[in-house]
């Protein structure tokens, strides 16, 4: 396999995360076979998982631009996990070119993911 540029060297990817669970039910490409077979395993037992995931998402789009919408350009994404398709700043910014956007995440592959650009950035740690 060769490795991809998004992930850190000490990801372990025999090992499922529930941040690239999720990230491959949104059909995102961050995740490895370990997560695919968590993910397949999780919605064998509870089959609306996968949508519980996509509903979550198309939540949290609907939020961000009601907020952009009422004068909100700042955002403070905590436990973001993987941001994959539809991410806060993406949604934001296509609302308003001027939104900013840190995530905070305890887990590496975030950092890797997240390219601080575009009024985005990335701050590792924990709230707990």
């Amino acid at each position: 396999m060769t490795w991809p540029e998004w992930a850190p060297p000490e990801v372990d990817t025999g090992r499922a995360n529930i941040a690239r669970v999720y990230d491959y039910w949104l059909g995102g490409t961050h995740n490895f076979l370990a997560d695919q077979d968590a993910a397949r395993a999780i919605a064998a037992v509870a089959p609306t998982a996968p949508l519980i995931g996509k509903a979550n998402r198309a939540f949290l789009s609907r939020a961000v631009r009601f907020l952009v919408s009422q004068g909100i350009t700042q955002f403070l994404d905590v436990g973001s996990g993987i941001p994959t398709q539809g991410n806060v700043h993406e949604v934001a910014q296509d609302a308003n070119p001027a939104s900013r956007v840190v995530y905070v995440d305890s887990t590496s592959v975030i950092c890797c993911k997240v390219v601080c650009t575009h009024r985005a950035r990335f701050r590792k740690g924990s709230v707990i």
